[in-house]
């Protein structure tokens, strides 16, 4: 959902919330404890360009106490 946002929008979801309004996925925007969840490209390093996204996304939650301790 958010690869195909990105390929007809030429830019990346900055949340769930923009795919949803945008038609594109019918999904909550918290975790079971009330905090957003994060969208986030997936980065592989490449030695001579350095980061570079490839064409995985990640949905994940930063837990119960919503920094991801």
């Amino acid at each position: 959902m958010a690869l195909v946002y990105l390929n007809d929008r030429g830019k990346f979801p900055a949340s769930l919330r923009v795919l949803r309004e945008a038609g594109y996925a019918d999904l909550a925007d918290t975790d079971p404890w009330g905090n957003t969840y994060v969208v986030s490209r997936a980065m592989e390093q490449e030695e001579s360009v350095g980061a570079s996204p490839d064409q995985e996304v990640y949905v994940y939650s930063r837990g119960p106490t919503g920094r991801g301790e």
